[in-house]
This record gives C-alpha cells, structure tokens and sequence, in this order.
C-alpha cells in the first residue's frame, strides 16, 4: 500500500499479489491490484478485480468506493454517484465517501448546493479535516455563500499549513468582490507557503495590475516567466501589464511574442486589435487581429466587440456578417451589448471605456 501511495506502481503490484498469494481472498489486495491497473488505464483488468473483491465482500465500503472511482476513469458520473451512495449507506460515519460525493457533485453543473451538503456532513463529522473544510469552501463559493466559503477555506488553511490552495480560494474570493487588500494579502500568504506555486504568482500580479501598481505587477509577472518559460498565458499578461501602464511598443511585442508560442492565442489578436484601436494604430491589422480572435474563440462577446470597434475605426459603419447580433445572442445582459449594436448605426456620442485583462476584458 505505501510503495502505491508513493507512486511505485511496480513495487505495489508485487506486494499484493505476493498478499494474494498467501491468502487468495484478500480483499484490499484485490482493491489495489484494482488501483495498479486503472492507473496505468487497464480498465477492464481493473474491473475483473473489483468484480472478484465485490463478490467476496459485498458489504465492504472499500469496494463501494473503488468501483465509484473506476466508474468516474470509465467517464460515467450516474455509476459513480451510485457507488459513493452505496459506501456511503454502508459507512455512514466514514467520511471517504462523502468526500468522493461531494467531489462529483461539485464538478457536475448545477448540483453545487448538493456538494455543500456532501462537504457539511463530512465537517460534521470531523470538523479537523483539512479536505472536507476545503471542499465545503470551495462548494459554498460556487453557490454565493460567501461567509461560508470564507470561513471553511481559512479553517483548512490552518489545518494544512503548507498547503497554499485554501489561501488562493480566499483571495479570489476577496478579489471577486473586488477587496484588493485583503486578496493580496490571502496571496501573500500562500506564496509563503510556496513561493513558486504558479496560480498564486498570477493571481498576485492581477491584484497587482487592477491597483495600477504597473511595475510591481511587471515583476510578479517576469517572476512567473522564469518559473514557467515559454507561457503564452504569462507572456499575454505581460503584455496586458504594459498596456495598463501605456508601454505601447512594448506591450505590443509581448502580445507577438505570446502569438510566436501559440499562434492559436484568441486573447493576444484580440488585445492587439483593441490597443491598435485605442492608439488610433494601423486599422486595417487591427480587423484583421479582431477578425482571428473571433475565429478562433467565437463564443466570445468581448471579442465581437472588439472587432466593431476595429471595423468603427477601418471606416466600415456596417460590419459584415453577423457581429452586430452575436454578442447579444450570446450575453444578451452584457453591458456592452448597446455599444455593439450601437456601431451599426450612427456613432455614439461616448465611447465605451476601454477594457483590458484587469477591468473585465
């Protein structure tokens, strides 16, 4: 069992069939040569031993729960869900089943408030563990229980004090609600605990950025890139960063250089364009920047947004196609729906604020 929980999948695999040797009917070594084989993807030996270790022990929460996770390999959450509920029924008083409940529901749309429960029902019944508090924390958050997420993030937070996620959960809460001091502080902590831990070093420059804090956020960021070179996500960032701060050239060739790692990089076209707007730039590569961010990510309303803009400025006061209807069709409640239908008819006698990665872009 320690050699498979370390990862040594051969080691583990010797170890319980030599168990098995001695006792055929060994229950959890039939589990484990269950776990050797779905990790490598041999799902159906995996199944063969469970179905071995389900008939020698059908009462048996352990088998419940394997045939629950094999079913969640086997991309079928209706299985899962019966088998956690069955080890669940089993052990009422077990937590691993509730965790593995609250885990599917919470990755399963709409059933958020159903992981809130899973998760309380586990605090309930060991209010010090680490993972049930998290998963409360994150659940809670998912549904608007704000106070509740908060609470039960920082009790994880202190009961697993090397772990930075609970404090990351924390400061995007904090910086959900747009409480910047008390999200760069969350971060701060966590990157005690992991000074390299990427997410956080993101999250941090982005606390960084929305206070206009430029050089500071530029530093986090260039952090970041050492941490995980060739990023185009960071190197987009840095890009935002110095757009924020009006470095226009030089913005403009991080967004290039994001666009060299991956040329697939809806947001990079779409930020050339809008700062090639803003600077009243080249209209023309502006449409066409605008026109691959759409193609590329075409369920995006700010990008159709960008791209009116883009045809506003290249002289076109009726874009082609369908990109004055899109965005509405797609975010009918977004707030700049009357500015994208606006460019189709005279222009507006305002502007809309220019947006960026930092205030809603």
């Amino acid at each position: 069992m320690q050699a498979q929980v370390k990862g040594d999948m051969a080691g583990a695999q010797t170890q319980f069939e030599a168990a098995l040797k001695i006792n055929p009917h060994h229950v959890p070594s039939l589990i484990g040569l269950a776990g050797v084989a779905q990790a490598r993807g041999a799902l159906d030996q995996a199944s063969a031993r469970l179905q071995q270790a389900e008939d020698l022990a059908p009462g048996a929460p352990a088998v419940h729960l394997a045939l629950g996770r094999l079913a969640l390999s086997r991309r079928d959450p209706a299985a899962a869900e019966l088998a956690f509920r069955k080890a669940h029924e089993l052990a009422p008083k077990q937590i691993p089943p509730l965790l593995e409940l609250g885990d599917l529901y919470l990755r399963t749309d709409g059933r958020a408030a159903e992981a809130v429960r899973a998760y309380n029902d586990a605090v309930a019944l060991n209010k010090n563990n680490g993972f049930a508090q998290y998963g409360l924390g994150v659940a809670a958050a998912a549904i608007g229980q704000r106070e509740l997420a908060l609470r039960a993030l920082e009790r994880a937070a202190t009961l697993v004090p090397t772990d930075p996620a609970p404090l990351r959960g924390i400061g995007r809460l904090h910086l959900e609600a747009n409480a910047l001091a008390p999200a760069l502080a969350a971060f701060d902590r966590g990157l005690a605990r992991q000074p390299k831990f990427l997410p956080l070093m993101l999250d941090r420059a982005d606390v960084l950025a929305r206070q206009a804090r430029w050089k500071d956020a530029a530093d986090q960021l260039k952090a970041a890139d050492v941490a995980a070179p060739r990023s185009a996500e960071i190197t987009v960032k840095r890009g935002d960063v110095e757009q924020g701060a009006e470095r226009w050239d030089s913005a403009e060739t991080f967004y290039l250089a994001a666009l060299a790692i991956d040329p697939k990089s809806a947001v990079a076209f779409n930020n050339l364009a809008w700062m090639t707007v803003q600077r009243k730039g080249d209209s023309a590569k502006a449409v066409a920047w605008a026109r691959q961010a759409v193609a590329l990510s075409p369920r995006s309303s700010p990008f159709y947004d960008t791209l009116g803009w883009a045809e506003r400025a290249a002289g076109d006061p009726k874009p082609q196609g369908p990109a004055c209807n899109v965005p509405s069709i797609l975010n009918p409640t977004w707030p700049a729906t009357t500015c994208i239908s606006a460019r189709c008819w005279p222009k507006p006698t305002r502007r809309p604020r220019p947006r960026s990665r930092w205030n809603g872009r």
